[in-house]
């Protein structure tokens, strides 16, 4: 202010010419002095004049002081002298004025020579400070607004370049969980066949993501990842600080903090408490504050007897429910549970949530992005760590870099589509979790009304695909819950409801046909139940005459006797025909029985146990373990694995590695991302269909092929892939000197047998293979056994490939173990 003084008095001291009409009188003839009721010290308002009156034009703020008037000592002598009561009011406004050629007095004011510039005077009512919210305080120098990224539009499908580091920048500096976030974001962004399958207000809040103030989008990815629910501004900010300590540079302040949730906020990614539109509840603050917390609220409110958090809850809820006290004096109905939110609101602070639209963008961005892998890795929120053990190299997947991946817009073609995937996804994900019998039936009746809407021209479009792209329609999913309810409707005797959905399944001829034979022979077992015997035999004889493969319907011929019992004789007759098939009949296979007293126990559920005494102590074994060490005392063998089959799917994989992981002409969404196991065709007959010349070629030369040259093929391969690698080499049960034994014993034209069966039909020959694989080293004798006991029998699938053994000269044999052995014989027999 000492600087503006002699520019005050200078204005003061100017006699510039005004009018007794610029000046307010009263009654009395005095002047009216300008009044105010306010504490606040403001200054008064300027009154207008003409624009024939000279204005003297006032710079900003801004502007240097430095450069105003020249102020000669006659002025400031002249300006001291001046009286304080001047009543003058000086009209500053923005117009170009002249500059002054020599020093300027008051006699002189009036002969300005003109100069076009503008002065730059201060104005004397204004400082030059700023209040700065970063530093909580005044500071002299005004710091230049940040630029909010995140309202910027972003500018995608630019030069390759710029794209990669425009990803560097928004990478830079965030963990890698994060980083995997934001990849599938850009890669979402940069794809236009694939951004049309997100509906428009998703795609918006995935733009803004990518100018997220950093580390913000750590957050959002955390809030998706964790548990669902709220979190405490101290939570927050752990999860923002990540790993970093106080010594590093990464660490927010509560200034940083604010910015970064408030990018948040306007983009609608997180929520705070105090948003309207989301209060929290009772049951929010009771998972958001610890337990001393609640503890401490009780002892405010005088509650007795609270000693942890479940006791905590439970007393504040009772509390809740009580009425108030002052209701005894207005005379309503008013609660405590107002009081009782409010204390716990301050208590807990501020929170903060991921919002609904947030979740289900991203939770629909997953399931769009890493379509075709396991989908229970983003159910059980395992997706996070399978990208960590790839990138770590601790778990990776067979799908080489080399390979062209295709985009999920060879499944869906528009949002309705994806959409409509994922509604009944979320349906199917619910249905396997309900464990209430009645309302299962409940969602079962819906999903069938849903399936009948479905019209011949929707079945000709899905027709259209791939058989193996199926698993990505709405149709799809229906037929499993379809499929999977029979039993359930079963057990609540809605037998009427069971044979509408199994005539429905039938009678459609594109999803799940493996199942059909089944359907065929659970429809005949339920018209069996309910009295109608002639109408069962009829269905299973349809079954029978049906294109089905001959494998499938050996499913059918185990209920043909009992059907034919009941029914008419001349159905009796013509179902009697199937019956006879010697690859369904268990006396055929060569049994071995060992009488043996399992060990007592408390429940009838879980496998028997037995005990082996050795000159070493006691061994408890299961029934599997028990006949391993039968045969290895024998000293028939010298060597034995309880496997199920796990060494000869080594074998196949090891010997067709490159046909199954190769992608087939003409073939759209076999592979449709890295983290595959297997091809998306591999559980179809289509695989073989779509490799049919490579794999009849690939079998002809290995059963030409020398042994040791074999082995040379599969070494390459087991050494080229890494130990941790998923994929159908089971290198944590087999060793590579298990794999060279077996394929020995084997020999060439067996081994090219048994990757015949696989190749075939990978998806119904992967189960049922015998449990223990025996081998000798110097005799090159191999044995394949199927081990059961009293509870147990053999299998369909089983018992098919224990025939298939034999038929292609493979020696196998079932064992029996227990004290009922005769039973076994029987029912061989």
């Amino acid at each position: 202010m000492t600087k503006q003084l002699p520019i005050d008095l200078f204005f003061k001291s100017t006699s510039s010419p005004f009018s007794s009409k610029s000046i307010m009188f009263n009654e009395k003839n005095k002047v009216v002095k300008k009044r105010t009721l306010s504490l606040k010290k403001t200054p008064s308002k300027s009154q207008k004049i003409s624009s024939e009156y000279e204005i003297i034009d006032l710079c900003s703020d801004s502007e240097d002081f430095s450069s105003s008037f020249e102020i000669s000592g006659t002025l400031v002598e002249d300006c001291n002298n001046a009286s304080d009561s001047s009543q003058a009011t000086v009209i500053y406004s923005p117009t170009p004025v002249t500059s002054p050629t020599k020093s300027l007095t008051p006699n002189t004011s009036n002969c300005l020579t003109t100069t076009q510039t503008l002065l730059k005077v201060r104005s004397p009512c204004s400082i030059n400070k700023y209040y700065s919210p970063s530093k909580k305080r005044a500071v002299l120098q005004k710091s230049p607004v940040r630029k909010e990224l995140f309202k910027t539009k972003p500018k995608f499908n630019v030069s390759s370049s710029e794209n990669i580091n425009f990803l560097k920048n928004v990478c830079e500096g965030l963990d890698d969980k994060t980083i995997f976030l934001i990849k599938i974001i850009y890669k979402y962004l940069e794809d236009k066949s694939v951004k049309c399958l997100l509906n428009e207000e998703s795609t918006k809040l995935l733009e803004k993501c990518m100018y997220i103030v950093k580390p913000g989008l750590r957050l959002a990815c955390r809030f998706y990842w964790r548990k669902e629910g709220w979190y405490k501004m101290q939570n927050v900010k752990k999860i923002l600080m990540g790993k970093a300590n106080n010594e590093e540079s990464g660490i927010l302040d509560d200034s940083e903090l604010l910015i970064v949730l408030k990018s948040l906020t306007d983009s609608a990614l997180i929520i705070p408490s105090t948003d309207a539109s989301s209060l929290m509840t009772f049951d929010d603050y009771a998972v958001v504050l610890c337990g001393n917390d609640l503890i401490q609220i009780c002892k405010e409110l005088k509650l007795k007897n609270v000693t942890n958090k479940k006791c905590a809850i439970d007393t504040l809820k009772s509390y809740s429910k009580r009425k108030s006290i002052k209701n005894f004096c207005t005379g309503g109905s008013e609660d405590n549970s107002r009081r009782v939110l409010k204390i716990m609101a301050d208590k807990a602070g501020l929170c903060y949530r991921l919002s609904d639209l947030a979740r289900s963008t991203f939770h629909k961005l997953y399931i769009l992005m890493y379509l075709g892998i396991d989908y229970t890795l983003i159910r059980e929120k395992k997706l996070e760590l399978t990208l960590l053990y790839d990138k770590t190299k601790k778990e990776t997947y067979p799908i080489d870099s080399n390979v062209h991946l295709d985009s999920p817009s060879v499944v869906f073609e528009s949002n309705e589509e994806f959409e409509r995937y994922v509604k009944v996804l979320t349906v199917y994900e619910d249905f396997l979790q309900e464990t209430d019998v009645y309302k299962k039936c409940d969602t079962i009746k819906n999903v069938y009304k849903d399936y009948k809407s479905y019209n011949a021209e929707d079945m000709l479009k899905y027709k259209s695909l791939p058989i193996w792209l199926l698993r990505f329609t709405p149709l799809d999913f229906y037929v499993k819950i379809m499929d999977t309810s029979i039993q359930e409707l079963k057990k609540t005797k809605q037998y009427d409801l069971t044979l509408d959905i199994l005539d429905a399944l039938i009678s459609q001829d594109l999803f799940r046909q493996h199942q059909k034979a089944e359907w065929y022979s659970e429809k005949s077992l339920v018209l069996h139940k309910i009295g109608q015997y002639d109408e069962a035999a009829q269905v299973l004889l349809d079954g029978l005459k049906s294109d089905l493969p001959e494998e499938m319907k050996d499913v059918m011929r185990t209920r043909v006797e009992l059907t034919a019992k009941y029914a008419e004789e001349k159905l009796k007759t013509e179902l009697l025909q199937y019956a006879n098939k010697e690859s369904t009949l268990e006396k055929n296979i060569r049994g071995v029985y060992l009488y043996k007293q399992p060990m007592d126990r408390t429940s009838t559920k879980g496998k028997l146990k037995y005990e082996t005494r050795t000159p070493n102590g006691r061994i408890i074994h299961d029934v599997e373990e028990f006949s391993l060490h039968h045969y290895l005392e024998s000293r028939e063998f010298t060597n034995g694995k309880f496997c199920e089959g796990r060494i000869v799917n080594t074998l196949f994989f090891l010997l067709f590695w490159d046909i199954i992981y190769c992608k087939p002409p003409n073939c759209l969404g076999i592979f449709l991302t890295r983290f595959q196991k297997y091809p998306l065709d591999m559980f179809y007959k289509s695989f073989y269909e779509n490799r049919k010349q490579y794999i009849d070629d690939r079998l002809k030369k290995i059963e030409t092929m020398d042994i040791e040259d074999i082995l040379n093929l599969m070494q390459e391969i087991w050494a080229s892939r890494p130990e941790g690698e998923q994929s159908g080499l089971s290198r944590d049960s087999v060793q590579w000197s298990d794999l060279c034994d077996v394929s020995r014993c084997l020999g060439a034209r067996s081994l090219s047998a048994l990757c015949r069966r696989f190749a075939q039909d990978y998806r119904y020959t992967t189960a049922g293979f015998p449990d223990l694989t025996l081998w000798n080293v110097h005799t090159k004798r191999i044995r394949f056994v199927e081990v059961k006991s009293d509870t147990d029998k053999p299998s369909l699938k089983q018992i098919q490939w224990m025939h298939y053994l034999q038929q292609n000269g493979i020696d196998t044999e079932f064992c029996y173990v227990g004290v009922h052995t005769m039973r076994k014989k029987a029912r061989a027999q």
